[in-house]
C-alpha cells in the first residue's frame, strides 16, 4: 500500500517564506507539511532586509509565539542568539553614481552619493541574510516544531474534491500527500503556475531588467577606496560598508552585500534594452565587460574570486494573472518577480505571509475564505503595479543622479510611512505595501516614468525635483527630498 500523508495545508517550497508560513500555520492549529525540490543549504538571492521587513518579521514572531525567530529581526539580538549564523549589519542604503572610463569622483556636496540611514546603531541595525544558512536554519526550526519536511522531492498535483493529491518522488521512494489547501512558496519555479496552467500578465509590466550574479571572496572595502579618493566620509550617517551598497551607472546598477563569513553577494541589474549587445555573453564575461568600464568598481573587485558559479538570467519580470482559488494561493514571490532595487522582495513576501495567516485563521473551514483570499490577491495585484511603476521610473532616472536621488525619495518616504503605521494601531497594519494605499501618492508614482521621459534639460530636472517633493508630501514624515541634506539622511 502506498504511503500517504495527510495535511490541512501543503506548502511547496521550503525557502524562508515556506518555512516561516509553515511555522505560523502550525501555531494556529493547522496541520502543515513542507515539500522542497532541492536540498538545504542551497544558493538563493533576496539577501537584504529592510526596516519594514524586520518589523513584520518581529511582529509575526511575537504574534505566533515563535521565540527562535524573533532575534533575526535585528543585528544585535541575532549575533547574540546565533553567532554561528552568517549575517552583516545593514545600517542603511548607499548609492554611488559612476561614469564610464572615469574613476568615482566625490564632491563636498555629495552630488553623486546618496546615503539613507535605516538605524542609529548596530544593535538595532537591519541585517543581510546569507540565504543558504538563513533558509536552512528556518527549515530546521520548522522541523523542530514537528512539521513534516521532505526535501529533494519531485511533486505533481491533481485534485479530487475536496482534496489535493500530491504525488511525490523522493530518491525513488514514492508517496502521496493529501491536503485540503496548497500554498505555492516555490518562487521562480512557479509550481502552481505550471500545475494549474495559470495565465501570465507579465506583458503589462514596464520594468525590463535582467541579472548577472554570484558570491565572491576578496572584495575590497568601498569606504577604503573612497578615503583614498578624498571623499568627505565624515559627513556620512554611517559607515557605507555597513549597508547594502549600490553602484549606479547608465542603464543599470550593482548590489554589493557583505556577510561576516567573508563572502560578498554581488550582482548586476541591467536594463535589457540598454545592455542588449552583451546579453549573449556568458555571465562572467558580462560581469567583466560592465565592471571594466568603471575604474573604481573594477578596483573594488580587482582581487575577488567567486565561490559560487556565475549565473545570469533573461528578463526577470514575471507576473501571474490569477493568484488564488478556493483552496490554493501563491505567496508574493511565487506570484511575481520585479527587480532587486531597494530590497523590496523580502518585505513584500513577509507582508503576504501575514495577510495569508490572518485570512486562514479567520476564515478556515468557512465559505468566506474564498472572498478573503480574493481581497488579498486584489491588493497584491495593485501593489505589484505600484512597485513596477516605481522601479521603472528609477531605471529611467539612472541617466542623471539628481533624477535618481529625487525618484528614490518615493520609495524612502513610502517605506518610512508604512513602518511608522505598523507601530501605531492594529488597523494601520492593514495598509498596503510602501504606503501605496495613499491615492495621491500612488498616482504620482505611476506618473513618474512618463514625466521622466519628458525631461531633457536642467530646468526639467529642477521642476521634477519640486514635483517629487509635492508628490511625496502626504507620506513624507522623514524629511526626505530636502535639498539642505545634500543626499545624506541620518536616522530619524
Amino acid at each position: 500500500m502506498q504511503e500517504i500523508h495527510r495535511a490541512d495545508v501543503a506548502i511547496i517550497g521550503a525557502g524562508f517564506s515556506g518555512s516561516l508560513t509553515a511555522m505560523i500555520l502550525s501555531r494556529i492549529g493547522l496541520r502543515t507539511l513542507l515539500l522542497e525540490r532541492e536540498r538545504h543549504p542551497r544558493f538563493a538571492l533576496g539577501e537584504a532586509s529592510t526596516p519594514f521587513a524586520n518589523l513584520v518579521l518581529q511582529q509575526l514572531a511575537q504574534r505566533y509565539d515563535l521565540p527562535a525567530i524573533a532575534p533575526l529581526a535585528k543585528f544585535g539580538p541575532w549575533k547574540r542568539a546565533y553567532p554561528h549564523l552568517p549575517t552583516w549589519r545593514k545600517r542603511g542604503f548607499s548609492f554611488f553614481r559612476h561614469h564610464a572610463h572615469r574613476p568615482f569622483l566625490p564632491t563636498p556636496n555629495h552630488a553623486e552619493e546618496l546615503l539613507v540611514a535605516a538605524s542609529p546603531k548596530d544593535e538595532t541595525s537591519d541585517t543581510h541574510w546569507h540565504r543558504p544558512s538563513f533558509d536552512a536554519f528556518l527549515v530546521e526550526q520548522a522541523q523542530a516544531l514537528g512539521i513534516p519536511y521532505f526535501d529533494e522531492t519531485e511533486t505533481t498535483l491533481r485534485q479530487i474534491e475536496p482534496e489535493w493529491i500530491l504525488s511525490c518522488d523522493r530518491h525513488g521512494r514514492r508517496f502521496e500527500v493529501r491536503s485540503r489547501f496548497v500554498i505555492d512558496a516555490s518562487g521562480p519555479g512557479g509550481f502552481l503556475t505550471r500545475a494549474l496552467e495559470l495565465p501570465s500578465s507579465a506583458e503589462a509590466m514596464r520594468t525590463r531588467s535582467r541579472s548577472v550574479f554570484t558570491h565572491l571572496v576578496g572584495v575590497r572595502s568601498w569606504e577604503a577606496i573612497l578615503r583614498r579618493q578624498g571623499a568627505w566620509i565624515e559627513h556620512y550617517p554611517y559607515q557605507c560598508d555597513h549597508s547594502t551598497l549600490h553602484h549606479v551607472f547608465d542603464g543599470g546598477w550593482m548590489w554589493v552585500i557583505p556577510f561576516d563569513n567573508g563572502i560578498t553577494s554581488v550582482g548586476l541589474m541591467l536594463d535589457t534594452d540598454h545592455w542588449h549587445d552583451i546579453e549573449s555573453l556568458s555571465a562572467e564575461e558580462q560581469w567583466r565587460m560592465v565592471t571594466s568600464r568603471y575604474p573604481s568598481i573594477a578596483e573594488q573587485f580587482e582581487n575577488a574570486q567567486p565561490v559560487e558559479p556565475w549565473r545570469k538570467t533573461g528578463r526577470l519580470q514575471r507576473r501571474t494573472a490569477r493568484l488564488c482559488g478556493p483552496n490554493w494561493v501563491l505567496l508574493p514571490h511565487a506570484a511575481y518577480a520585479l527587480d532587486a532595487l531597494f530590497s523590496i522582495g523580502n518585505g513584500h513576501t513577509l507582508l503576504g505571509i501575514e495577510r495569508l495567516a490572518k485570512s486562514l485563521q479567520g476564515h478556515w473551514g468557512r465559505e468566506t475564505l474564498t472572498k478573503a483570499l480574493e481581497r488579498d490577491a486584489e491588493v497584491l495585484q495593485d501593489e505589484i503595479q505600484f512597485n513596477d511603476s516605481l522601479i521603472r521610473a528609477c531605471y529611467l532616472s539612472f541617466r542623471d543622479f539628481r533624477l535618481f536621488a529625487a525618484t528614490s525619495m518615493m520609495y524612502f518616504a513610502g517605506a518610512h510611512a508604512a513602518e511608522l503605521a505598523r507601530c501605531e494601531t492594529e488597523k494601520a497594519k492593514d495598509r498596503q505595501f510602501l504606503s501605496s494605499q495613499v491615492v495621491a501618492f500612488a498616482s504620482a508614482v505611476r506618473e513618474a516614468a512618463d514625466r521622466l521621459d519628458r525631461i531633457h534639460d536642467e530646468a526639467g530636472i529642477f521642476d521634477y525635483e519640486a514635483w517629487v517633493r509635492a508628490a511625496i508630501a502626504p507620506v513624507n514624515f522623514g524629511g526626505f527630498a530636502d535639498p539642505s541634506r545634500y543626499n545624506l539622511y541620518p536616522c530619524q
